[in-house]
């Protein structure tokens, strides 16, 4: 089976049986049936006005079917990317808005497919230019923030959220975590937490949530840092193509302008640390972004 077929095996209510190379029997939802008998541009058609009508992408309607029907066979994602367009970050935004628009399983999957294989090609460059370095085209589909005033007492609302939306990255504040609770109770499946937990008294802390997903490409460097009456984590995030850092911070009320200095000195230390690159390192593939 190839990165890009859709058929989703799965009992149903509504189902029509088929059999395996065992002679097993297997199941297949009726809506996926109908779906792999309907045409590209059918499945489509809920966007089409959307894409159209807008300016914000670079190809369209007609173009964005082409491309679709062609990707299955395409080992070069990003030649195929620019064979219809340079704009590499609007393809992305495309499909991320037509997997919001369209309702077809197998649509959703292959939008989501497309935007990880661009963005894994991307990553395995030698060298990226500049208009491909936004932080949503390098991590995924989207990063997600709140403050969330005790994650341990909202961790089922957490739950649900996070498996509905399954952002790539997830920063939250005020967590109010600490050291007799450990990773095991606030752990995500298919997530990485980093956290730092406020010290000596209640409240506070901020962390981190990296999709596993996100870290098949990518190597995370915790930053250490004081910075008094401000609570911040920051991560360094390297792969062969790009480097950047990846802060989250919580500035309590009673945090003074002190406290801000350090922090702004902090930063402006790490962005010139990260801009040296490392040593024997090609210059084009360390990229400071910040968030």
């Amino acid at each position: 089976m190839t990165d890009d077929d859709e058929t989703e095996l799965s009992p149903s209510n509504s189902t029509n049986a088929n059999s395996d190379s065992t002679g097993k029997s297997k199941k297949i939802r009726s809506s996926d049936s109908v779906e792999s008998l309907t045409s590209t541009s059918e499945l489509l058609m809920l966007a089409k006005d959307a894409v159209n009508n807008s300016e914000q992408y670079p190809i369209d309607f007609d173009q964005m079917v082409e491309f679709m029907e062609k990707v299955s066979g395409e080992t070069d994602i990003l030649a195929l990317v620019r064979s219809f367009t340079n704009d590499t970050q609007g393809v992305i935004n495309l499909l991320h808005d037509v997997y919001n628009v369209v309702p077809h399983k197998s649509i959703k999957n292959k939008c989501r497919k497309i935007q990880r294989r661009i963005r894994k090609a991307l990553l395995s460059k030698d060298s990226v230019s500049a208009d491909d370095l936004n932080l949503s085209t390098i991590v995924g589909e989207s990063i997600a923030y709140t403050n969330i005033a005790s994650l341990l007492a909202k961790y089922d609302d957490f739950c649900a959220f996070v498996g509905r939306d399954e952002p790539s990255i997830i920063l939250l504040t005020e967590t109010w975590l600490s050291s007799s609770i450990p990773d095991s109770l606030v752990s995500i499946r298919g997530y990485t937490l980093f956290r730092r937990d406020r010290f000596g008294r209640r409240g506070g802390g901020v962390c981190m949530y990296f999709a596993n997903r996100v870290l098949t490409n990518f190597k995370i460097q915790p930053i250490s840092g004081d910075f008094r009456g401000i609570e911040a984590l920051f991560l360094g995030v390297h792969s062969k193509t790009v480097s950047f850092v990846l802060g989250c911070v919580y500035r309590p009320p009673s945090s003074s302008i002190s406290d801000d200095k350090i922090l702004i000195d902090f930063i402006k230390a790490t962005y010139v640390n990260l801009y040296r690159n490392p040593k024997g390192s090609d210059p084009i593939r360390h990229h400071p972004l910040w968030i």
